[in-house]
């Protein structure tokens, strides 16, 4: 799995609300398909990597379950949809963490797959027909690099006013 933390901050700095959704998912898949290429892998590092993906991507489902407004009317049922979807999805991820067989382990990582990469298909083709919109205001991000331990590190703030907008 290769996540470009560089160009997703650039990307979220720059998003309307529904390009976050797509880049949540997009996170989120990457991370379900990083877990089902190591369940094919052996030993205790391919075990470990796996766990460290399947946990991202329930962050992840954490994330796009806190997203959800059932306060309008009007997408109150879209919501709920969406939220059994995610649950179900969720229950999932954590029974794959404490499956003992890898092919059982697989099937549910690839079911939650399947039904991640429709979402993010659907979300895709939202957030484009919706392509004028602005970003998120608040998008103010700070990036600043920081010298320790002998070597030079990039750190992102979003609460500070020093460093260079991105």
């Amino acid at each position: 799995m290769h996540l470009d933390v560089n160009a997703y901050v650039v990307r979220i700095s720059n998003a309307p609300p529904a390009e976050l959704t797509v880049i949540t998912y997009e996170i989120a898949v990457l991370h379900l398909e990083n877990a089902a290429a190591c369940l094919k892998k052996a030993g205790a590092n391919a075990d470990q990597e796996c766990q460290r993906s399947v946990a991202a991507a329930r962050k992840c489902l954490a994330e796009l379950m806190g997203a959800l407004d059932m306060s309008a009317p009007e997408s109150r049922d879209n919501a709920s949809a969406l939220l059994e979807l995610y649950i179900y999805s969720d229950r999932l991820l954590a029974r794959a963490l404490f499956e003992r067989s890898a092919e059982k382990c697989a099937g549910l990582i690839n079911e939650i797959l399947g039904i991640m990469s429709k979402l993010l298909d659907a979300w895709r083709q939202a957030a484009h027909s919706r392509a004028g919109d602005t970003p998120c205001p608040e998008s103010r991000i700070f990036l600043g690099l920081t010298y320790r331990d002998g070597r030079l590190t990039e750190y992102l703030d979003e609460t500070a006013a020093r460093g260079y907008e991105a």
